[in-house]
């Protein structure tokens, strides 16, 4: 929330692969620390926002506790016996789905930001090991 603090994101933004924020949909640009913001700094950084509602939409500005995400998403309803309330899991599935779809949208990122440039230097190393066997075979 510093002056101090928001500097110290902006350097690690700009030698950072990933950035991962979980505030309410907004926070992030009032303090000038937006995926625009930071862009500028990097342009390679995968900015990742894990929000209860999602950046736009009716509910996107409530906070997003996982027990609240799990009863509206109709995760408690599905959950007990047909005789009793809805039960809680022993594991926070709100958190932990939210976080695993986060890890798998960052890893999709990575490799199709990395791809290319790994299919470049496939590329290269290709042209390269053709190149040095054409002149070891033309001169035997």
């Amino acid at each position: 929330k510093s002056d101090q603090g928001r500097e110290v994101i902006k350097e690690l933004a700009g030698v950072s692969d990933v950035l991962i924020e979980n505030f309410k949909p907004g926070k992030m640009e009032e303090w000038g620390l937006g995926p625009q913001d930071l862009e500028k700094l990097n342009e390679e950084l995968i900015y990742t926002r894990i929000s209860g509602y999602g950046q736009t939409g009716p509910y996107s500005k409530l906070p997003g506790f996982a027990s609240v995400c799990e009863a509206v998403g109709g995760f408690r309803y599905v959950n007990g016996f047909p005789d009793r309330p809805s039960v809680r899991p022993n594991l926070s599935m709100g958190d932990t789905m939210a976080a695993l779809q986060a890890v798998i949208g960052i890893l999709l990122a990575l490799q199709a930001r990395n791809g290319n440039q790994n299919a470049r230097w496939r590329k290269e190393e290709d042209a390269a090991a053709a190149s040095s066997s054409s002149s070891s075979s033309s001169s035997s």
